[in-house]
């Protein structure tokens, strides 16, 4: 097996992540199947695939070059440590192109080995979406929207490195009040049936006070919003919105965290259609 044979092969049973016209495939990610109404259609759904496995759902802005949401279910404990491995979607940048959620480097060399040869690859991945040259001599964190430590095996947490799931975050926001919310949910979910919790976490990408290299939005707000049946059949639900520019983070209802987004968005927005 040559080594291109063996790269293409390595890409089919490892890594895909597909552009799809909604999220019929990955629908699993939001509490009772259903998702999240009122954003806008120009948006593309992406369903998260590693390992030949749906990790997330995620909904990207391909104008300002972040993550609407990433929506995950956080159901085990997640030990282990992270890399940095990061990763690009080639369909944001064209539909045929492989579905392989890859290196930047590994599409070129797809594209160099098509006939005819694929050029322009790395044009019209720097026109579709954020890259890693977007965060370098920056302030800001590579914020990811489905963390690491909500995660519960090496795949999983694989998953979480693609540059389509992750956002500018100050730094002591990401670092600090942020990590905070993460942590809390590992409480909050032991009260969830079968400790299932569904969470969607996002930014308000198209308000935003800068863009890093005049390409990617800093969002000015971050927020999540979790759901879940508690064991005697109630619902369980909270949300949290964090202000990228202040670093304050608060705690609201999943009704005020609608509010807010609807008047970022100028649209009614409802993230688990009325259930939560």
């Amino acid at each position: 097996m040559n080594a291109l044979t063996f790269l293409l092969l390595a890409y089919v049973l490892h890594s895909f992540a597909e552009v799809l016209p909604n999220f019929n495939r990955c629908n699993m990610f939001f509490f009772e199947g259903k998702v999240p109404s009122g954003f806008s259609s120009a948006f593309c759904n992406i369903c998260q695939r590693y390992d030949n496995i749906y990790h997330f759902a995620t909904l990207y802005d391909t104008d300002n070059r972040i993550p609407v949401y990433s929506a995950y279910i956080y159901k085990e404990s997640a030990a282990g440590g992270r890399h940095d491995d990061w990763k690009i979607e080639p369909q944001l940048a064209d539909q045929n192109w492989p579905h392989d959620m890859m290196k930047i480097r590994d599409l070129v060399e797809w594209g160099n080995h098509q006939m005819p040869r694929v050029t322009g690859i790395r044009e019209k991945v720097n026109a579709s979406q954020a890259v890693n040259n977007d965060y370098t001599h920056q302030s800001y964190d590579r914020g990811h929207l489905n963390p690491v430590c909500h995660q519960c095996n090496r795949s999983a947490k694989d998953a979480t490195f693609t540059l389509t799931n992750a956002a500018p975050m100050n730094c002591s926001l990401n670092r600090g009040g942020w990590r905070s919310v993460e942590s809390a949910r590992e409480n909050m979910k032991k009260d969830c049936h079968n400790e299932t919790a569904y969470i969607i976490t996002g930014t308000s990408s198209t308000v935003h006070a800068l863009k890093l290299h005049n390409r990617v939005a800093v969002p000015q707000y971050v927020w999540s919003a979790m759901c879940c049946k508690a064991v005697n059949g109630s619902i369980i639900s909270n949300a949290a919105i964090g202000d990228n520019l202040q670093c304050i983070v608060t705690n609201v209802t999943v009704a005020v965290c609608e509010a807010r987004l609807s008047q970022w968005f100028n649209s009614k927005i409802s993230l688990f259609q009325g259930l939560c």
